[in-house]
């Protein structure tokens, strides 16, 4: 390492930096060149190369040196220069190329920068002083980060508010800072044309495109549509007939009308009749199935009713069924009987027995109810008549020989409901808002809910306690009135389930215990079942032949609900009970077989009589019929003087004639 001694080599060292003054004139002699080399080695032999074995021989103190020689005002003269110069025009002895050695070591070996936001630094042994720098705000264009010069740490801060920023939206204009945040006006990119949607996006700022054709499509076939840049949607009517089409295939001869699609005629659909109406749809025409009439409406005289969409003969549209002969109501109010006529229930004496259906009466009967060798009705005037047994005067006459022609039981007026036992009837008559129910016949069991005298009257008798009622039925020596839902009984000694535990006084109406919400009744010789509104069974009383729907339970007297559901029709008989089920018309039964009255065989538990089809059933003694849907009807178990009438069935629909 070369040093300079401040006593020896001041001269010397002036006279190098004189010739390095002089190097901007240099010429391109090469004498000259050479006498400045010259030169320059004769300074270079007056400097003391020996080392100074000292401590000021820092880096910093040997330029602090180099510096005092230089200042001693030495000037060396342009021509001394010129004469050190080398070709290039440069002098060694130049203090910017003079190697003086590293001014630092460390960062210690540099003086202090400028403040706390300039740093100071030893970069290839000199000394520097950069400025501090932060990293960029990680915000918007309203976020900064800079030095604080108090403490020299990046300090995050915002512009002040009104700074202008850009958001970086295209949808936005004149953004400026506020809060720290660069906020921007919304574009308007409204363009005037209402046939135009305009929309801003990021990347393309606002755009204007047509509208959609549908935007002004008023669904209107006689119109024309079109978009007017100033107003918008415009409509023109087309030219008055201009065909159209409504899009109802129902309508013919459609043209326009003022803007208006103008229907002209209705489209028919051909081959309606009363039971069967094709209706047209919209879309479809006439090929919809077409819209059938309830069975049983009229749609001939005669007796025609429709069945599923034809028009039949209804043979019965309803059916009463007693111990030894059966009746059929049929449609205009004819009535048909059939069985033993013994007792000159179905006609006069001249009449034998009848295996198939006899009108007894052409027209006028509304109602029906059989008995053990009777026939009551009523008729259209409210009237009751009655014909056959009248050995209790269950006929309507004194107790006796068996009344022939059909008599009517007066005092009754305005009847309206109707039911038999097996020796007396019961009937709800009376004018509008003060019916009542009465009794006659057999009382000697208190079945004609008379308390003071229990006995025979063929004269109707009042059952006190009821007022009007919704439903009636008899059965054996038993009578039963639905009154808002809930069950009362009265009658045999034999049927103490009507309310055993309240021991009611002979003849008296009872609630049934635990029994209510019913919508219709029968009654069987021992037991009775009725229907709910929502078409469950319920059944009650003796179980000695499984008659409620359970295995067989001699005493079982309890409430019973058989395990069906929707049920639209029921029976009772002397041990047997019968139910039509919705949806197939399928008729099970369940009880005793004794007499054949399951249809078929030994059954402990409930049997399908007739698989489906049927729309009613009725049953008494040990005999069954249904009303089919069709108008016939469809008889089992024992008929008349123990005639089997198994699979039995009496004429019924038939098309009408041409």
């Amino acid at each position: 390492m070369i040093s300079f001694s401040k006593s020896s080599a001041s001269s010397t060292l002036a006279s190098l930096l004189c010739c390095a003054c002089g190097l901007g004139e240099v010429g391109a002699d090469h004498d000259a060149f050479a006498a400045a080399q010259a030169a320059k080695r004769a300074a270079l032999d007056t400097v003391d190369t020996t080392e100074e074995e000292t401590s000021e021989d820092s880096p910093g103190r040997r330029q602090t040196e180099i510096q005092e020689i230089a200042g001693e005002g030495v000037q060396p003269s342009h021509d001394e220069f010129l004469d050190d110069a080398d070709p290039d025009g440069s002098s060694p002895f130049d203090l910017a190329t003079v190697d003086v050695g590293p001014q630092c070591k460390s960062v210690d070996d540099c003086a202090a920068g400028a403040g706390p936001c300039v740093k100071r630094e030893c970069n290839n042994g000199k000394c520097v002083y950069p400025p501090v720098t932060c990293p960029p705000a990680a915000g918007d264009d309203c976020d900064v980060n800079e030095c604080d010069p108090a403490t020299g740490e990046c300090k995050f801060g915002g512009k002040p508010d009104g700074t202008a920023c850009d958001d970086g939206i295209s949808c936005t204009s004149a953004s400026e800072c506020k809060g720290q945040a660069c906020v921007g006006t919304v574009v308007d990119c409204d363009d005037g044309d209402a046939c135009t949607d305009e929309k801003c996006t990021f990347a393309d700022g606002c755009k204007s495109t047509p509208k959609s054709a549908a935007l002004c499509d008023d669904a209107n076939a006689c119109t024309t549509d079109k978009c007017e840049p100033k107003s918008g949607c415009a409509y023109n009517n087309l030219t008055a007939q201009e065909p159209c089409s409504d899009d109802n295939v129902c309508t013919v001869g459609d043209a326009c009308l003022a803007g208006k699609c103008k229907i002209e005629l209705p489209q028919p659909c051909e081959a309606s009749t009363v039971c069967s109406t094709l209706t047209c749809d919209a879309k479809l025409g006439c090929a919809i199935p077409p819209v059938l009439a309830s069975t049983g409406t009229q749609c001939a005289a005669g007796g025609y009713g429709c069945v599923a969409g034809v028009c039949s003969k209804l043979w019965a549209t309803a059916v009463a069924v007693g111990a030894s002969h059966a009746c059929a109501l049929q449609f205009g109010g004819t009535l048909a009987c059939w069985g033993s006529n013994s007792t000159l229930a179905i006609g006069g004496a001249a009449l034998t027995d009848q295996i198939t259906p006899t009108v007894v009466v052409p027209k006028g009967v509304v109602q029906v109810a059989v008995g053990t060798g009777f026939t009551c009705y009523i008729v259209a005037s409210g009237a009751v008549m009655c014909r056959g047994k009248n050995d209790h005067g269950q006929a309507g006459a004194s107790p006796g020989s068996p009344v022939e022609n059909p008599k009517e039981v007066k005092p009754l007026v305005s009847a309206t409901l109707i039911a038999a036992g097996d020796s007396h009837v019961c009937a709800q008559a009376g004018p509008v808002g003060n019916e009542k129910v009465f009794c006659w016949g057999a009382g000697t069991n208190g079945q004609l809910g008379n308390t003071t005298s229990i006995s025979d009257e063929f004269s109707p008798q009042t059952v006190s306690g009821l007022g009007k009622i919704q439903a009636l039925a008899a059965g054996g020596g038993n009578t039963c009135a639905l009154v808002d839902g809930v069950p009362y009984c009265w009658g045999s000694d034999a049927f103490p389930w009507a309310n055993p535990k309240a021991s009611p006084k002979k003849g008296a109406p009872a609630p049934v215990l635990d029994v209510d919400g019913l919508q219709s009744l029968v009654v069987g010789t021992q037991h009775a079942c009725g229907l709910s509104a929502s078409k469950l069974p319920i059944c009650w009383g003796s179980n000695s032949l499984g008659q409620l729907g359970t295995p067989a339970n001699a005493g079982q007297i309890a409430v019973v609900k058989p395990t069906f559901a929707n049920v639209i029709g029921q029976s009772a008989a002397t041990g047997h009970s019968c139910l039509v089920l919705s949806g197939t018309g399928a008729v099970v039964c369940f009880g005793s077989w004794a007499a054949g009255q399951l249809g078929e065989g030994n059954f402990s538990s409930p049997a399908t009589v007739i698989a489906g089809g049927a729309v009613a059933v009725s049953s008494a003694g040990y005999a069954t019929c249904a009303r089919m849907a069709d108008g016939s009807v469809s008889c089992f178990g024992a008929g008349p003087n123990g005639t089997p009438l198994a699979n039995f069935t009496v004429p019924g629909s038939g098309p009408v004639p041409k």
